[in-house]
Formats: C-alpha cells, structure tokens, sequence
C-alpha cells in the first residue's frame, strides 16, 4: 500500500520535453518551486502525482552499472542541491529515449517527496512524472453586468499519464520503483520503463 496523506513535495521543478521525431528539443527551466504543506497548489500536485499508483508490481532498475537514469537519481537521492542539473539530464535521457512516432511531447516533472509511506514504512522519494494528454476547458467569468465564456488548455489533475514513484530502502542501497504508463500501448508502452528507466521486475519474497 502506498499511503501519501502526510507527504509533502519538498522541491519541484517543471521541464518540457518535445517531439523528438521532429526534433522539437527540449525547454529546461532553472526555477526550483518550494511547496510546503499551507501552499494551495501543494494537495492537487500530491493528487495528481501520487493517487494512480498501485503498488501491485514493484521493479527495481536493471543493469545498474550501464543505467544513465539511475545515475542520476543516485545524485537526487545524495544532495538536492543538484536537482536542476540531474533533472535536465533526466529530460535529455527522457527525450533521446522518445523515439517511436507515437510518444507524445510534454511536460516532465522531477520531485523530491518527503513521508510517503510503502507498506506503513516513511520513506524519501523522489518522483519522476510526464502530462501529455491536454483537455480542453470552459472558463465563465463575469464582466459589467454579464457573462462570458472561454477556453484554455490544459492537463487534467484525474489522471498522471506516465509516472514513477522511486524509494530508497532506508537499510540498504536497494531502490524499489513504482510506475504508472497510462497512455501507452503496443512497441511504445516500453519506453517509460525498458528505454528510459532500465527497469525489471522485483520477484523477491517480500513483495510477491
């Protein structure tokens, strides 16, 4: 059981990931955002980032020695000091890794998520999100004795299209990976944990 009623995002920082198939790049940002627990946006991002996950099949990263992602969540997980260089180096491996026509460009999220408890236990984790799928909003605001209507896009908060939620065991050097793929289906349904994350399986005891 995942339970994330007393997390709290700890750092958050936002990049955009493009089309790689036309060669859109990437847009990194440098802007760390600080949500703290009496910050309105900080209970729909925990929503949005933590509700979908299920811990019914856990992974852990294979071929570790070769795993540019691991690398760079070990520098997450060793100082945060460092989230701005290992999460655009996240978004190059995330949009180098993007390579069927059918990835979609979007945003990537990289946070570091304080109490978020596996099986009653707290752990530090840090966070590892894509939005992709825009929807299409009615906004009705009022003017001089009058109404009026207006669309905007955006990402709905009901759904995470591709996440991964990483723990460190808090006795050993053992992550244990959690993730959501949404949207993919068919060859591309690989990519989020095979070409980017170099994840497999756990089949230990404990978990099975």
């Amino acid at each position: 059981m995942i339970d994330y009623s007393e997390a709290t995002i700890r750092q958050l920082i936002v990049h955009h990931v493009g089309y790689k198939p036309y060669d859109e790049g990437c847009e990194m940002s440098e802007n760390i955002l600080s949500l703290n627990q009496e910050n309105p946006l900080s209970a729909p991002l925990l929503q949005y980032f933590l509700k979908s996950f299920k811990p019914d099949i856990q992974y852990g990263f294979n071929t570790p020695d070769e795993n540019l992602a691991l690398h760079e969540v070990d520098q997450l997980f060793g100082s945060t000091d460092g989230i701005v260089e290992c999460s655009q180096n996240l978004a190059k491996l995330l949009y180098d890794s993007s390579t069927h026509p059918k990835i979609k460009a979007g945003d990537f999220y990289v946070a570091n998520i304080d109490g978020v408890k596996l099986y009653g236990e707290s752990y530090r984790c840090i966070g590892l999100f894509k939005s992709e799928t825009k929807e299409t909003y009615l906004k009705v605001y009022t003017g001089e004795q009058q109404f009026g209507i207006e669309s905007d896009e955006g990402f709905s908060i009901k759904k995470m299209d591709k996440g991964a939620l990483i723990f460190k065991h808090p006795n050993t050097d053992e992550y244990i990976v959690s993730i959501v793929d949404a949207v993919s289906r068919g060859d591309e349904a690989q990519f989020w944990k095979g070409e980017f994350l170099g994840l497999a399986p756990r089949e230990d005891n404990f978990f099975l």
